[in-house]
């Protein structure tokens, strides 16, 4: 049979025939636990006591008597009268509770007074009075409003978003922390926009029209920087005006300065045109040399040398000419008067070949080799084309020929007097004579080595002695002759018209030119030059 244990306090009954170690250990458990249910140490539940006393107190009694206890404990307290701790309980009119702590469910009724130390819980009602000390919890007023004198919070004052409550009657702020009314902040607002336009009236527009740029005033101070005062400063760089202009320049005087258009025209007017002018002062080139210049055709003409010598010869010759004039000195005083009229009639009839024939060109002329209006019937040789042509009074056409050659069997014409520009006769003996002209005297014996042919040329090409090169295009080379001995020639033109932009070069092949070891650079539209061989030392002589 097992052990038994009482329902209450839990006394345990050893079962029938235990030991007496078993009864013995029971027993003191049992013991221990009634000497805890009397020392107050275990809570007595369930006694029930209808009659006698406690401390001298009647229990059960018909009337409630007077009692002292150090402790009392329990689940339910039935008190119609008296006093706690000197406090009136159930009587008809409010009385003072004292006491140390006061604990409670549930307070009913209006509390009046002074509320001092910790209040947990929610209360409800109308609170009269200052609340001292901390209070937890929300404050709601169900209707109304609330008014507080002074409010001091030292955390956050969080308003319901949800609804539309504000804090009104608020005064314009004085310090810092004080909060401020709309009106007062609207106003500060207008006053910062100031009637900004719309586009320019928040603070993210003011930032994108700033470029989003933290650091703007430093952006645009060091962009001022870079930029020229207008009371002036020096340049880094260049100015493209493009097709402006730069106006309100002062005359220059250094020589970097820039230079207005009346001083320019001013000082252009004293310079020579490089179409041409009048010089108004002598041209002293010293040691250096006037190339480029054409034949002469007029008495005042500068002459070039290679006119100079076809004209007169070599010294040598000249020498050989001089004693054969002094032998003819007495035939020539003799025809001086006819030699004087034929030189005339010569020199007028030359002028008038000259205007009718113009010679070798590369392109059809504009004007005569005089530089007047051309005449009618004059007529050149194309060296580009190879053909002779015509002036029509309106344009140039090519001259078809007849025969291979003309002479006295197919020509049909009369003979062209001296005054006319012809020599008034048939054979080269009697025109010689109408025109008071000598072999080895007044002209020189025909030489084909010293007039020779032109040649055009187009490409680079190494020139022998005695030969005519005209040059058709720029940018080629035209090579001197090797191991040249004096007195050779070479004649170069420029037959483009357009050496001044597209030159092309005369390379001296190992001699010099002009005492110059540089090779020649043709630069002069439609120039002439003969080119001499005279010594090691000159080389081609210009």
């Amino acid at each position: 049979m097992a052990d038994s244990t009482t329902p209450v306090y839990g006394y345990v009954s050893p079962e029938v025939g235990a030991s007496d170690d078993t009864w013995g250990s029971k027993l003191n458990a049992n013991w221990l636990k009634t000497d805890n249910l009397l020392g107050g140490s275990t809570p007595v539940t369930g006694i029930d006591i209808n009659s006698g006393s406690i401390d001298n107190v009647a229990i059960g009694a018909a009337t409630p008597a007077g009692g002292t206890f150090t402790g009392l404990v329990a689940a339910t307290v039935d008190i119609n009268g008296g006093t706690v701790d000197g406090a009136q309980i159930g009587a008809s009119a409010a009385s003072t509770v004292v006491g140390t702590t006061v604990t409670a469910t549930n307070f009913v009724g209006p509390i009046a007074g002074a509320v001092t130390g910790n209040v947990t819980g929610n209360t409800a009602g109308v609170h009269t009075g200052n609340v001292t000390g901390n209070v937890t919890g929300n404050v709601t007023a169900q209707t109304g409003t609330s008014a507080f004198n002074h409010v001091n919070i030292s955390g956050s004052l969080d308003m319901d978003a949800g609804t539309s409550a504000t804090i009104t009657g608020l005064s314009n702020p004085v310090q810092n922390s004080d909060a401020a009314t709309k009106a007062y902040v609207d106003t500060s607002i207008a006053n910062v926009i100031d009637n900004a336009p719309a586009a320019l009236d928040t603070l993210n527009e003011l930032a994108a029209a700033m470029g989003d740029d933290a650091s703007f005033s430093t952006t645009v101070t060091n962009s001022i920087a870079t930029k020229l005062p207008k009371a002036g400063g020096t340049m880094t760089g260049a100015i493209a005006m493009g097709t402006n202009k730069i106006t309100g320049l002062g005359t220059p005087s250094a020589g970097t300065d820039a230079a207005t258009k009346a001083y320019a025209d001013s000082v252009d007017t004293q310079k020579l045109d490089k179409a041409g002018g009048t010089m108004s002062g002598v041209l002293a080139m010293g040691a250096n040399k006037i190339t480029g210049v054409a034949n002469p055709t007029q008495a005042q003409d500068a002459s070039t040398k290679g006119y100079t010598d076809t004209l007169f010869g070599s010294t040598a010759a000249a020498a050989t000419s001089a004693a054969a004039a002094a032998t003819s000195a007495g035939n020539a005083s003799t025809s001086a008067s006819t030699a004087s009229t034929a030189a005339t009639n010569a020199a007028a009839s030359f002028d008038s070949f000259d205007d009718r024939y113009l010679g070798a060109k590369a392109s059809p002329p504009s004007t005569d080799n005089d530089g007047n209006a051309l005449i009618v019937g004059a007529i050149y040789f194309n060296a580009t084309s190879n053909k002779m042509q015509v002036w029509g009074g309106s344009s140039w056409s090519d001259i078809a020929p007849v025969a291979t050659t003309v002479d006295n069997s197919n020509w049909s014409g009369t003979d062209l007097s001296v005054l006319n520009g012809g020599t008034g006769a048939s054979s080269t003996s009697a025109a010689r004579d109408n025109l008071g002209l000598e072999i080895g005297v007044d002209i020189e014996t025909f030489n084909a080595n010293k007039y020779p042919s032109p040649t055009v040329t187009g490409s680079n090409v190494t020139a022998v002695n005695a030969s005519f090169h005209i040059a058709s295009a720029g940018g080629i080379t035209i090579t001197l002759p090797a191991n040249p001995s004096a007195g050779n020639y070479v004649i170069v033109k420029d037959g483009t018209g357009a050496a001044a932009t597209s030159t092309f070069t005369v390379a001296r092949n190992g001699s010099k030119i002009a005492s110059s070891g540089t090779n020649l650079t043709f630069d002069k539209n439609f120039a002439e030059i003969v080119m001499t061989y005279v010594n090691s030392t000159i080389g081609w002589s210009v």
